[in-house]
């Protein structure tokens, strides 16, 4: 990447502006696995539920763990940590 930008010795400016750019892409992307793995996980709870099965199943424990991921890289995005 240094190479890159050393290649076409970008203004500020424009490093600034490509930064907030990439932080809302990144933002985005964190967001959208979210809706994915909430609607997994309302998916398999409504499965679970069809089956008889109890809600807090193998399964449904992994889908909380993977939330709580999403929403663990989401609030490092918000403040800026990666």
């Amino acid at each position: 990447m240094t190479s890159f930008l050393a290649l076409f010795n970008p203004s500020p400016i424009f490093l600034v502006f490509f930064q907030s750019w990439l932080i809302r892409r990144m933002r985005t992307m964190a967001l959208t696995m979210e809706m994915a793995v909430l609607s997994f996980a309302w998916g398999v709870r409504r499965g679970v539920r069809s089956l008889g099965l109890t809600p807090m199943s193998e399964i449904m424990r992994r889908s909380a763990s993977l939330l709580h991921w999403c929403e663990t890289i989401e609030s490092q995005l918000s403040c800026g940590v990666v």
